[in-house]
């Protein structure tokens, strides 16, 4: 498995939880309704942050920190270093 340049064992399996809305997350930093930096911060409005704890993250208003993304999500996107592999 590749990712940011970095190949990661094939054992290496990412585990999203159920109670989190990973692709959802994702869908919000693609069509710019929040969009993180390189390394994953973003600043959240009241309303954003309540869009991200919708979908089961944690989120309050101010500075947030992303959590690492599943790489099947973000592979060849802008967002490909928040996946596991590229923040660790």
């Amino acid at each position: 498995m590749e990712g940011c340049g970095r190949v990661l064992p094939d054992r290496y399996v990412f585990e999203m939880s159920p109670a989190h809305n990973y692709a959802a997350l994702v869908k919000l930093f693609k069509i710019g309704r929040v969009f993180p930096d390189a390394l994953g911060w973003a600043t959240l409005s009241e309303e954003q942050a309540e869009e991200i704890r919708s979908l089961g993250f944690s989120a309050d208003a101010g500075r947030w920190k992303s959590p690492v993304l599943p790489p099947e999500l973000t592979r060849y996107t802008i967002f490909e270093s928040l996946s596991i592999g590229c923040l660790e």
